[in-house]
Order: C-alpha cells, then structure tokens, then sequence
C-alpha cells in the first residue's frame, strides 16, 4: 500500500493563496458589478417613464440609488471585458472603484498610477479624493475670480479709451472754433477797412455834388455795414462755443485709472501648478504607466513564488531554485 505524500504548507504560503483569491474575488465582483450596469442600462432604455423604479423593485429586486451606482461604474469604466484587462482598475475593489468616480474620467488612470490604491483603506481612498476636489475647486474659483479681475480691468480700460476718444473730438472741434474765430476776425477787419474806404469816398461824393456817386456809395456802405454786423455776431458766437468747449474739457482732465488684479493665494498657485504637472504627465506616454503596473506585479509575484518556494520539501526545493535562477539567467539576457 503506498501512503500518500502530505505536504505542510507554512502560514506565509496559505495567506499569499488567500490573497490571491480575495484579488481574483474582488476582480469578478467589480466585472460582475459593471456587466449588470450595462444590462440596466439596456433595461431602462426599453421601459417607460415611471416604470423604471417599479421595475427594479419587482424584477431585480434594486432600489434606484444602487441601479445608478451600477449604471453609472458601467458608463465610466467600459464593459467588464475591458475592466479586467486594465492594469489600472483590474484589481479594484467595488468600493474602491465606486470612489474613484469622484476623480475625473481624464485624470482617473494618473490618479490610480500615483497613489497606492490597492494598498490604501477606503477611508484613505475617500480622503485622498476628497483632497484632489478641494484642491481642483480652489484653483477654479482662484481662476474664476482672476478672470473676473481681467474683465474687469478690460472694462475699465475700454471705457477710459471710450473717454479719451471723447476729450480727443472735442480737442478737435475746439481748434476747429479757434481756426473758424481766426478766419473770421480776419473776414472783418477787411471789411472794417473796406468800409472806412468807403466813407472817405463818400466823403468826397459829397463834398464833389456828385449825386449819382453818392447815392452808389451810400449803397454798398450800407451792405458793407451790415457784412461786418454779421462778421461781428458770429464772432460773438464763435467765442461762445470756445468757452463752452474749453468748459468741456476742463470736466474731461487725461487720468490713468489702475485696476488691482486680485492676486492668487501663493498655496493656490502651488495647487495649480502640481495638478498641471500631473495633466502633463499624463499625456507623456501611457506605456511609463503600463511598466509601473507589471513591475509591481511581478514583484509581487516574485514574493508569491519564494513563499511557495519554502513551502516545498527540502528534497525538492534545490532543484526549484535552479529552475528559478534559469529564469532570472534569462531574464537578464533579454535586458542587455
């Protein structure tokens, strides 16, 4: 009768299959969780409005609030073919992965790369989330309020060039009035002469006893004498205007208004800068990440199989090593 070999298995061995198990569980729950998301979806889809909530209770036994977290991991995360192969969220767990909701779809992946996720408690997940939203929305209400700031700059300075313009028109027009009162003044001092001639010739008229010269005279006297009357009144009017315009300008004095540009908190832009780092890193290359994620799985596996190692009896365990330094042997040939 040949008795059966029994191999004694140390405790490190029986936690490292546990562990596995618990990964493999965890795995096929979050898939099993999305598959149903995506067969929700397809439900409710069909379903008339305000069957939705009657439906789940009857025939999935569901309330709403469950229906939309699984809805809504299937419509963030793709069907469960593609969650198990992400080296990011394969090996996430349902509440974990539920919390990474929080993160934005673009930043999801960089977020998982940078953090311990796996190795984080929930508690430690939820706060390190809850510090990214913190931080995102300090930076977006310090953009908001800069931007509010530069319009509010832009506004003023439009209307002091609106204002500028305005003292520039009336500049314009005031030397406008002071050439036209020129000319003027000019137009009537010729006809001031014109008519001082004109009196000496009626003068000599007179004195001559010529008539008909002296009814002439008298004549373009009178048409002169009212030109230069009108000469006079709109010279009148010509220096009313300038006042007015010089009154004007006074109430426009050239001024710089400066508007203060809220400046961000120095903590702020820190915050700014660190997560623009990180959208920047996360558009370099994919495969940086990809490496990250299988270095650390064959790491862990690497640990896995030593653990198995020492579980094996010693008659058999030299040979194992010899198999496993081939392997490294190997590996270091496929890196030089």
């Amino acid at each position: 009768m040949s008795a059966e070999l029994t191999v004694t298995r140390t405790p490190e061995a029986i936690a490292s299959e546990i562990n596995g198990i618990k990964n493999v569980a965890k795995a096929v729950f979050l898939a099993s969780s999305v598959e149903i998301g995506r067969c929700l979806v397809e439900a409710k889809s069909q379903l008339a409005h305000g069957e939705w909530g009657k439906w789940l209770e009857k025939s999935v036994d569901y309330s709403q609030s469950t229906a939309n977290n699984l809805m809504k991991l299937y419509n963030e995360y793709g069907d469960s073919a593609k969650i198990q192969e992400s080296q990011a969220f394969g090996n996430l767990s349902y509440t974990k992965a539920m919390t990474l909701l929080g993160v934005p779809a673009e930043d999801r992946e960089q977020f998982v790369a940078d953090h311990d996720v796996e190795g984080m408690s929930s508690r430690e997940l939820q706060k390190a989330v809850s510090d990214l939203k913190e931080a995102e929305e300090r930076v977006k209400a310090a953009e908001e309020t800069a931007e509010r700031e530069r319009e509010a700059r832009s506004k003023v300075e439009a209307e002091a060039e609106k204002e500028r313009q305005a003292r520039e028109a009336l500049e314009r027009k005031h030397q406008q009035e002071r050439d036209a009162r020129k000319q003027l003044e000019e137009q009537s001092q010729e006809r001031a002469t014109e008519v001082e001639q004109l009196k000496e010739q009626l003068s000599a008229a007179v004195d001559s006893g010529d008539t008909e010269a002296v009814q002439q005279l008298e004549t373009a006297l009178g048409e002169k004498e009212t030109k230069l009357t009108e000469f006079a009144e709109q010279l009148d009017a010509s220096k009313a205007e300038i006042k007015r315009l010089e009154k004007e300008l006074k109430k426009k004095p050239i001024e710089t208004t400066v508007v203060e540009v809220e400046k961000i908190p120095s903590v702020v832009e820190t915050e700014l800068a660190e997560l623009r780092a990180k959208v920047a890193k996360h558009s370099e290359d994919e495969t940086i990440i990809k490496f990250k994620v299988c270095f650390n799985g064959v790491t862990d596996k690497f640990k896995d199989l030593l653990s198995a190692l020492n579980a094996v009896p010693e008659a058999e365990r030299a040979n194992l090593k010899r198999k496993i330094f081939g392997m490294i042997g190997k590996m270091n040939e496929a890196l030089k």
